[in-house]
């Protein structure tokens, strides 16, 4: 059966790149869309910027400035993907990492792992129309997830790092702030496996401390997204697992039927691929199911596509992020090129019973 998802654009300018879209969903009712405008998909120069809807997503205001312009040509740095979310005592955070280039590199270009990384927090307490200026952070490492407050006094966020015993693969940490991110310690390790490339950690507190870790697995090959479980607040992890999905910055949730939700960049494998190029059905997708299924052993996934994209530019589309109203209706931001010049901002809506 095909569903009829309705769409909106929410950035767009065909003069710049941009994607790495996220949403929060205030208490309010209003919704705030962090994105980073480039000028392409590996930036040489990159801005952060923020949209608002107050009607659920049908109309955004005009887009603006986070943070001032950062260019490997200027400043040798470029910013990444903001992550943004609503803390208990009703501030925003928005999290980015900041990458830092060495003297030696002579483009942008230049090797991800070699680099430097500074993360930085900013803060709203006005409904994300005024910020702090940024808090630079002791976390090093690049595609952290959103800051998670399980207390007050806890905060989590993941991080993906090098890794030191498998050089040339990388691992996930996690660093914990118990001074409501004026500091951070980087302390337990959620993956680190020979031959893996632990990537993009999304985490959800599953309640009890129990939570769950959802990660790209970016050797390119056929191998899906890994998942890893904590029992006591992410002090220590499972080993981790392969998902049901084959994901590129899987953004994981719980919705209100208790059920967890995925959104993802589509990269499944087609048969014929031994490595990784375009995929089966390259697009933005979401996956559902409970805790059982995400560990393959419960009952059988729900897989819906959101967009496909067309565009054949691996990487240009299906960065995610995602919100549910009250009514139950979930609400979906992602990149996406298909026949345009530029990757840009999109959002869509749908709801559980559109899952096959």
């Amino acid at each position: 059966m095909s569903i009829a998802i309705k769409r909106v654009e929410i950035a767009r300018n065909d003069r710049v790149y941009e994607s790495f879209p996220d949403v929060c969903l205030l208490s309010s009712g209003r919704m705030i869309c962090a994105y980073r405008e480039a000028d392409t998909h590996i930036a040489s120069t990159s801005r952060l910027m923020l949209t608002l809807s107050d009607d659920k997503g049908v109309t955004w205001s005009q887009a603006r400035q986070l943070d001032s312009r950062s260019s490997f040509a200027e400043d040798s740095a470029v910013w990444h993907d903001p992550l943004v979310s609503q803390l208990n005592d009703g501030r925003i955070v928005i999290v980015c990492t900041k990458q830092i280039f060495p003297d030696e590199a002579e483009s942008q270009l230049f090797p991800e792992s070699k680099s430097f990384y500074q993360t930085f927090l900013w803060f709203s307490n006005d409904e994300g129309e005024n910020w702090t200026s940024p808090h630079l952070t002791e976390i090093e490492g690049l595609s952290s997830g959103r800051v998670i407050e399980l207390r007050e006094d806890y905060w989590v966020l993941a991080i993906r790092r090098a890794s030191v015993r498998f050089p040339g693969f990388m691992r996930v940490q996690i660093a914990f702030s118990f001074d409501q991110g004026c500091s951070w310690f980087l302390s337990a390790m959620v993956a680190e496996e020979n031959g893996f490339r632990h990537d993009e950690p999304s985490i959800v507190h599953l309640g009890n401390g129990r939570l769950i870790c959802v990660m790209r697995e970016d050797t390119l090959t056929k191998r899906p997204s890994h998942c890893a479980i904590s029992e006591n607040e992410g002090l220590t992890w499972s080993k981790p697992f392969p998902s049901p999905f084959h994901g590129h910055r899987p953004m994981v949730g719980i919705l209100q039927s208790g059920l967890l939700l995925v959104t993802y960049r589509n990269v499944e494998p087609a048969l014929d691929e031994e490595k990784l190029k375009v995929g089966k059905n390259p697009g933005t997708s979401a996956w559902l199911g409970d805790i059982n299924a995400i560990q393959g052993d419960g009952e059988a996934s729900g897989f819906l596509d959101i967009e496909n994209d067309s565009s054949g530019w691996f990487g240009d589309f299906g960065y995610t992020g995602w919100v549910q109203f009250e009514d139950g209706e979930i609400f979906c931001v992602y990149h996406h090129r298909d026949d345009s010049s530029m990757s840009y901002i999109k959002g869509a809506w749908f709801k559980e019973t559109d899952f096959s």
